[in-house]
């Protein structure tokens, strides 16, 4: 029998000298590639999540291009389950909300600049069309924020029902609604027009003003991560 010990993987104690990383150094001190492979420790209890966390850097060109990869594309890396992909989801859906719970109470939105610098960075990572609803109270301090509706790639249908009841719930003075255009320019079309139309008059019978409707764009610089948008009530289309 042999009794030799056999030698140890490369690859043994990595995830423990990782942790004691973490603990001693903080995540400043972590390249893109050991976040990834560290994240995928929780879902992925055994094997080398470094080899996956390289793939995905260059597959998506980069730490944003992962985060913004749909479910389906992220699964097609070797290794890289269903479970891995709806923690990289619920990762980057939190990162949202924390945006809007750290900034939205301190803020009064009276601006067009002011609403477009709120919305326009939730539109992060969102590859297709998006509904977005923001309801203010008399302040114009928002009391709710979240997505009502999404789409295709093409386009994404408005609701009135979900918008008026949903202002009615958090007892909203105004409305502001934002879309995108993932694959095209900040400009409204007809049909953004008409519909807006509608819905402003829908919240006015019940005592709420649609204060503006925002077409955003996907950034055309790849290093800015906000796009341009369109206030329709500074067009004077509603």
């Amino acid at each position: 029998m042999n009794s030799e010990p056999k030698p140890k993987s490369i690859h043994a104690g990595h995830r423990a000298r990782m942790r004691e990383k973490l603990e001693k150094l903080g995540t400043e001190h972590f390249a893109d590639h050991e976040i990834l492979e560290m994240l995928l420790f929780y879902v992925i209890p055994r094997g080398d999540t470094n080899a996956i966390a390289h793939e995905l850097l260059e597959r998506f060109k980069g730490f944003r291009g992962v985060f913004e990869a749909k479910p389906e594309e992220l699964c097609r890396i070797t290794g890289f389950g269903e479970h891995s992909a709806a923690l990289f989801s619920l990762i980057r859906e939190v990162a949202r909300r924390y945006f809007v719970s750290r900034y939205a109470k301190r803020l009064q939105l009276t601006t067009t600049q002011s609403i477009g610098t709120f919305i326009a960075p939730l539109f992060i990572g969102h590859r297709d069309e998006q509904i977005y609803l923001l309801c203010l109270d008399a302040k114009k301090q928002p009391v709710y924020g979240g997505f009502i509706r999404s789409g295709s790639r093409a386009s994404a249908e408005l609701d009135f029902s979900v918008v008026v009841a949903t202002a009615v719930s958090v007892h909203a003075k105004f409305v502001v609604i934002a879309h995108n255009h993932p694959s095209g320019y900040a400009v409204p079309s007809e049909a953004d027009i008409s519909a807006t139309l509608r819905l402003k008059r829908a919240l006015k019978e019940v005592g709420i003003a649609l204060l503006d409707h925002l077409v955003i764009a996907d950034p055309t610089d790849p290093a800015e991560p906000v796009g341009d948008y369109i206030s329709l009530a500074d067009s004077r289309l509603i």
